[in-house]
């Protein structure tokens, strides 16, 4: 029973420094791969940095709306957060999936297999869906 505890705390642990480290990757680091962050807001004008594959900065672009534009200014806000949200889920996630299947090869455990698969699911193509929607609105709003 105490090796069971151990295990658990050492993975909960572990849980817990890679959501703190994907946190610290998407909003503090800035890492946005083809993404993009919002610099500054002034009455309708918005700066808005974009980044490319690697997460590096493309350049900066100033967009300027009109008084009956003004909700995309609130509604780019939304799509580059709920991008950023996203990311940090995906990164958590993929870092989890690679422990826990290099756990379960390690540990050649046949029933787990079945599992994994749905955590592919969950923890890479659900939040994949929702950033590539995010960055397609982005653009939409953009252009």
């Amino acid at each position: 029973m105490k090796i069971f505890k151990n295990k658990y705390k050492t993975f909960l642990l572990f849980t817990i420094i890679v959501v703190v480290i994907s946190y610290l990757l998407v909003y503090k680091a800035v890492f946005l791969p083809n993404g993009y962050d919002i610099i500054s807001q002034q009455n309708n004008s918005l700066s808005i940095k974009e980044f490319n594959l690697f997460g590096v900065n493309k350049g900066t672009t100033n967009l300027t709306f009109s008084h009956s534009d003004d909700w995309k200014i609130d509604e780019l806000e939304h799509e580059v957060s709920r991008y950023k949200e996203f990311l940090w889920i995906l990164l958590t996630g993929i870092s989890i999936f690679a422990f826990l299947l290099l756990y379960t090869r390690k540990k050649d455990i046949e029933w787990r297999k079945a599992t994994m698969v749905s955590l592919i699911i969950f923890t890479i193509l659900l939040p994949s869906y929702y950033i590539v929607t995010s960055l397609n609105r982005i653009h939409q709003l953009i252009s």
